[in-house]
């Protein structure tokens, strides 16, 4: 079994955190979904890895299209274990974000409890 191509995995990761619209566009929302499911108590770390895995496929792509298939930097097909690595890596990448948008989150949940609490309360009375 080959190891995973380190190489390939930081370029895709340099390719992909430099691009602004893989950032808005895939990155943002799965840091929200990710944010949402920590907050609820749902979150699941390889599921996490999974979702990083789905924006590492969409950055490839872009870096085909971008570069061709057939290029000195990323492989054609690029490996399973590539993949992972290179989600990993993100997924640390943007860590310290992630941790800010859960706390907004939950500030933003909290906030709503307190709301429907209050408007609880002055409807019994």
């Amino acid at each position: 079994m080959a190891d995973a191509d380190i190489y390939a995995a930081r370029e895709i990761v340099l390719y992909g955190t430099n691009e602004h619209h893989f950032y808005k566009g895939i990155a943002q929302p799965i840091m929200q979904n990710l944010a949402k499911k920590k907050v609820a108590g749902k979150y699941s770390a390889p599921l996490a890895l999974k979702a990083w895995e789905n924006w590492v496929n969409a950055v490839v792509t872009g870096y085909r299209r971008r570069f061709g298939k057939h290029n000195g930097y990323v492989p054609f097909p690029l490996d399973a274990k590539t993949k992972r690595l290179a989600a990993g890596k993100v997924m640390r990448e943007y860590s310290e974000e992630f941790n800010a948008i859960v706390n907004v989150v939950k500030a933003e949940k909290a906030a709503k409890e307190a709301a429907k609490k209050r408007t609880v309360r002055k409807t019994k009375a």
